[in-house]
This record gives structure tokens, C-alpha cells and sequence, in this order.
């Protein structure tokens, strides 16, 4: 768990998955998309279209999860946290 300040998760080489804790600002589903968009990543290590049905197999309103994650800003106090 870590602060980035442009991403929501990642997944290295190595499969090491980073969490953004900003995720604990969002419901539960928003959160548990970005666990299964990272550990999709373990199968597919791009973002090509095996991956993203890969995604959809665990979570069928993705795209949903992932429009409220690029259009929802944080709160002007948890940039300072």
C-alpha cells in the first residue's frame, strides 16, 4: 500500500501488486476492481483484449469501476495526508 500520485495499482515483473490507500475513499467495488484489473496482470501482462476479458470475468461492470476512478476527484485534504 503506497500513495502514488497517478496510479491506482500496479503489478511488476515480478508480480508485486501495489495499492493505491487512496482506494479506502471509494466503495468496496471500486477497490476490489483495481485488486482484479492487478492480478489480471499475473495472466496478461499488457492491456490487450485477453486482459481485459480476463477482468470482466471477475468483474462483468469494469468499465463502470474504471469511468468512476478517472472522474472522481480526491478530497483537497488527503493530498496533505
Amino acid at each position: 500500500i503506497r500513495q502514488p500520485k497517478t496510479r491506482w495499482g500496479s503489478c511488476s515483473a515480478k508480480y508485486d501488486i501495489m495499492l493505491n490507500s487512496a482506494l479506502v475513499l471509494f466503495p468496496e467495488v471500486i477497490t476490489r476492481y483495481v485488486c482484479v484489473h492487478e492480478l489480471a496482470h499475473t495472466q496478461h501482462f499488457d492491456h490487450s483484449a485477453r486482459f481485459w476479458a480476463e477482468v470482466a470475468k471477475y468483474d462483468a461492470t469494469f468499465q463502470q469501476h474504471r469511468k468512476t476512478l478517472k472522474t472522481t476527484a480526491l478530497p483537497y485534504w488527503w493530498a496533505s495526508v
